[in-house]
């Protein structure tokens, strides 16, 4: 699954990831509200599997970003899940979020 709420970097993880769509059941969610729904398989998502890894927009501006993350690690059912922060090239700061989100990876891509 991704989540990222910017139009732009939403674009460059599709065009990144267009590949993998054929191989793997990829979501990818402009906010956090929908990213819930198929972590907890409710609504459309009801029959879905859980993702297998988490790619997260380290600046979503989304108010509800700290529930998605607190949901992510405090279940035990995707406590697990690798999660991967995204981000354009910014500062070391960024990699600072990376440690407080309890991240799997980070990773940058063009703006």
């Amino acid at each position: 699954m991704v989540v990222v709420d910017n139009p732009a970097m939403r674009r460059s993880v599709s065009e990144i990831l267009k590949d993998t769509k054929t191989c793997y059941n990829l979501k990818i969610v402009d906010n956090v509200s929908q990213a819930l729904l198929i972590l907890r398989r409710e609504g459309e998502y009801a029959d879905a599997p859980p993702p297998d890894i988490i790619f997260f927009d380290v600046d979503l501006q989304a108010k509800n970003g700290g529930e998605l993350l607190k949901v992510i690690r405090e279940t035990p059912n995707f406590k697990d899940i690798p999660l991967i922060l995204i981000s354009t090239p910014k500062t070391e700061n960024d990699l600072f979020k990376g440690a407080v989100f309890q991240a799997s990876g980070f990773i940058t891509i063009p703006g």
